[in-house]
């Protein structure tokens, strides 16, 4: 067999280099079905064909359109394994649901349920899917494997610290990771399914298989091992094209090394003018590229060179998300693609764009995208389930019909358990028309309410709306059973990525790996401010390689954050400017280095508000006919209610004056009431009752729950603690403190501090204010820090005491590590930060507030959203009101 690996850098056209070949491999007579050419997206497909008709045009060569095999390396297996037997070919989904199912039945993390959907969920698929495609299944002898690893494990959490990791969860969690596979290919072969790795499996264990003389293929980096073994088991000869230091899907399992472990007699060849970067931009990227690996690619580097006729321009700018604006004034004309490393810098991106009416393509999820998904699944669990905080959510989305009025007025009803005539005619037609028996009544609810409403709010809203619908289908599909809670898990763990974008708009925010084989006149780019750490998933996925095919990928991935940069920083003709808050690394003697930029105005970035008129719509879409005429005509209520309870609170907690940090939860929380209860809230109140009932000598053995039980061991190691360091004794639990304003500031002379300790222990003259936390993290403590400031303050002053004589301390009686290994730890810390917050500055604020609470409008209207993790359309439509005057 004859192998030419083709090096091509940037700009140096991998594809013309790939339709050139085909071309002239048929001019010296080679039949078309003797040539196959593989790639990995349909979008790639269809340019490489474009490229191949363009070229044979160009050199007068005529082909046979019906000949031309052109093929994702997916698409050609398929077509040779189709009839093999299974019921369907599966996607991500399907293994993201067992994943979940699996962690949350084992309890196998201590992290909250968003997280375990948000963060594990996907990088446990990622991490499968790397395994599978080394064509790792089963493990049928998963003890063996872990005797195997153990001692390489150790060393890799030495080495590389992985942070609050023992080998004792490592080794809890290798054995959960593998669980998971065995379960996964043990479901799939229950079903009669099969995933995309599957499939190539399958055809690689063909008994017979195609024939070509030759196989070209497309971007070599990005080729997974089974994909290797695929082109060598079908071809006499290959051409491949890529470039190693573009290699950026090794979480997928590509990567150059696995074509070179296939094929390690290849000839290799280098393309060396790069077409698309100007001369600065080339130079810039090379040397990045230089400074921040360990070096092996210089020769590779010294080879490229621009031959485009002008130098182009660098700069790299110390700033954030907001300074985006700013460098955008820049480019009027020409296209411009923003490109991030992480789909929530690209939701963040978005919000900026967003709130300035600046129309953009994306490709990946967008901030209306996490709003739509919010909104639809909020108005699912109202439909699904009978309990008020759902009803309550559910009307507050634009899917009720409901004006935002009209749920608040519905709300205070539920709440209170008055309801007037009108507020209970209106919720019983609500829920009547929302009724369903089974979950496959939702698919009429979405195709009558759901996406018609959701059409009015945006593409990319419309668009998550429509996918949720498709997974809804999905899910009967697979599954079929009528279990809401099951549903609506599912509903939350399937990928929400979007198609490949259209790019019909001028600027395009997108990823990294979107952006892959893009190239635009002007390129903003955001790396990421933290580079990734080493997991224990990415541990456990490696180790089991490194066992079962004997191979030491860990070096390959190695440089991938540099290899990311590189592609990014590649992607511009003519401008490329970062964006970055670690400027000593991506700054070089190419570039431009600057400041923070000027911003275009003075106006705050704050989250998009949606046009009013959407409620009118949305009624009408309800068939409530009158209130959609009645609906434009509200704009002034929320300022009325905004006003109204300003003015009616004269308390002052700690968590009020933390929520007026982000108007938008004060908003929601003290204006409109809506706090919502959560699992972790309700624990931590329980368990707060147990430490106030131990103080009074109320508990017993018998009334602590088995599952508080290593909390309130944690509680009476706190109280022994106390004795031992301190000689302090409790005097009080969940003490009541209110001191009158006027004792902090004579302008406070209405107000009330107020604050509830948990605990108050003495030691002569000595104070010790204990606060207890269920955290599982210390994470939060700069938070608690500042409220124990808060409750020393008001106890120091309220009790006449000398505030030198008050010590605070955080009581950490849940601390678990991120694997659960069945331990609770506890942590007792002595904290006092006077500067932590500044107490008067705070006060002062929600007093101007409530003296006019029109300020506080315009500081909700001029907040800066974008490093707020909030996506609410709630909040979005009240902004709209506002707005309207």
């Amino acid at each position: 067999m004859e192998t030419t690996l083709v090096s091509a850098g940037p700009g140096t056209g991998k594809t013309t280099s790939l339709s050139s070949k085909y071309v002239s491999l048929v001019k010296s007579g080679v039949d078309q079905n003797d040539i196959l050419c593989l790639t990995f997206t349909n979008k790639a497909v269809d340019n490489m064909r474009e490229a191949i008709l363009k070229t044979a045009q160009r050199e007068g060569v005529e082909l046979e359109l019906h000949k031309l095999n052109v093929h994702t390396f997916h698409s050609f297996a398929f077509h040779f394994v189709k009839n093999l037997g299974y019921r369907d070919i599966i996607n991500h989904n399907f293994l993201r649901k067992l994943i979940y199912d699996y962690l949350t039945n084992n309890h196998v993390f201590n992290y909250d349920r968003s997280y375990i959907i948000d963060r594990m969920v996907p990088s446990i698929e990622n991490a499968i899917r790397y395994v599978k495609s080394y064509n790792i299944g089963r493990i049928e002898d998963p003890q063996n494997i872990l005797n195997s690893v153990r001692e390489d494990m150790d060393r890799v959490i030495k080495e590389k610290k992985i942070d609050k990791l023992t080998l004792d969860q490592a080794e809890i969690f290798m054995t959960h990771f593998i669980n998971i596979i065995n379960l996964y290919e043990q479901e799939k072969e229950n079903r009669k399914v099969i995933d995309y790795n599957d499939m190539l499996i399958k055809f690689i264990n063909l008994s017979e298989k195609p024939h070509y003389k030759y196989v070209l293929i497309d971007e070599l980096q990005d080729v997974s091992d089974l994909e290797a073994k695929i082109a060598g088991s079908v071809a006499e000869n290959i051409y491949a094209v890529g470039d190693k230091k573009q290699s950026i899907f090794g979480f997928q399992g590509g990567g150059f090394s696995n074509f070179i472990s296939n094929f390690p007699n290849h000839q290799l060849k280098y393309l060396t003018e790069d077409h698309r970067n100007g001369k600065a931009i080339l130079k810039y990227a090379k040397e990045f590229f230089k400074k921040s690996t360990k070096g092996g690619l210089d020769e590779d580097l010294e080879k490229l060179t621009s031959v485009r006729d002008h130098d182009g321009y660098v700069e790299v700018i110390e700033g954030s998300y907001s300074d985006i604006l700013s460098v955008l004034d820049r480019f009027p004309r020409g296209s411009v693609g923003i490109i991030a490393r992480t789909n929530a810098q690209v939701i963040n991106i978005s919000k900026v764009l967003d709130s300035h009416g600046i129309k953009y393509s994306s490709s990946a999820t967008s901030s209306n995208s996490e709003m739509a998904k919010n909104d639809v699944l909020d108005f699912l669990r109202m439909i699904l389930f009978d309990d008020d905080d759902f009803l309550i959510k559910g009307l507050f989305t634009p899917f009720s019909g409901l004006s935002i009025a009209e749920a608040y007025n519905i709300k205070e009803s539920v709440e209170s358990g008055n309801s007037s005539l009108l507020n209970f005619t209106t919720l019983n037609s609500i829920k009547k028309k929302f009724s369903v028996s089974g979950i496959k009544e939702l698919l009429q609810i979405f195709e009558n309410v759901v996406l018609p409403v959701a059409v009015s709010l945006g593409s990319d809203y419309y668009g998550t709306a429509k996918r949720i619908y498709m997974n809804l289908q999905e899910y009967l599909y697979m599954y079929g059973i009528n279990d809401r809670q099951d549903l609506l898990n599912y509903l939350e763990v399937c990928d929400q990525e979007l198609t490949e974008s259209s790019n019909t708009e001028r600027i395009s925010v997108l990823t990294v790996h979107k952006a892959k084989g893009l190239e635009f006149d002007h390129v903003i780019y955001l790396p990421k401010t933290t580079r990734d750490n080493f997991s224990v998933v990415d541990l456990c996925a490696y180790e089991l390689i490194r066992e079962k095919t004997k191979r030491d990928i860990s070096t390959e991935l190695e440089d991938e954050d540099t290899r990311v940069d590189f592609v990014a920083i590649t992607r511009p003709v003519h401008t490329l400017i970062i964006i970055t808050d670690h400027l000593e690394r991506y700054a070089n003697k190419y570039a431009i280095k600057s400041g923070k930029p000027t911003a275009p105005s003075t106006e705050h970035y704050s989250i998009t508000s949606v046009d009013p008129n959407i409620e009118a719509y949305s009624a009408f879409i309800n068939g409530r006919f009158d209130q959609a005429i009645n609906a434009l005509d509200r704009y002034a209520w929320i300022r009325n209610l905004i006003r109204d309870n300003m003015k009616k609170n004269n308390v002052i907690s700690f968590s009020l004056l933390q929520s007026l940090q982000d108007p938008f939860q004060f908003l929601k929380e003290h204006i409109l009431g809506l706090k919502y209860k959560v699992p972790a809230m309700k624990q931590g109140s329980e368990i707060h009752t147990l430490a106030e009932l131990l103080f009074k000598k109320e508990s017993t053995e018998l009334e602590i729950p088995p599952n508080y039980r290593p909390q309130y061991d944690n509680i009476l190691k706190v109280i022994d603690d106390m004795q031992k360091r301190y000689g302090a004794v409790q005097i009080s639990a969940e003490e009541e403190v209110t001191l009158p304003g006027q004792y902090l500031l004579p302008e406070a002379k209405s107000f009330i501090l107020y604050g509830k300790l948990d605990a108050v222990f003495q030691s002569g003259d000595y104070y010790y204010i204990v606060d207890y936390k269920t955290d599982k993290t210390t994470t939060r403590q700069k938070e608690h820090t500042k409220q124990l400031h808060f409750y020393k303050t008001i106890y120091s002053k309220s009790q006449s005491l000398d505030r030198s004589k008050i010590k605070t301390l955080i009581a950490y009686i849940s601390l678990r590590t991120p694997v659960n290994t069945g331990k609770v730890d506890y942590r007792l810390e002595e904290v006092d930060n006077p500067n932590s917050i500044n107490l008067e500055e705070e006060i002062r604020k929600y007093i101007t507030f409530t003296e006019d609470p029109d300020k506080f409008i315009e500081y909700l209207l001029n907040f800066n959203r974008v490093n707020h993790n909030v996506d609410d359309s709630l909040v979005a439509r009240i902004l709209g009101y506002l707005k309207h005057r």
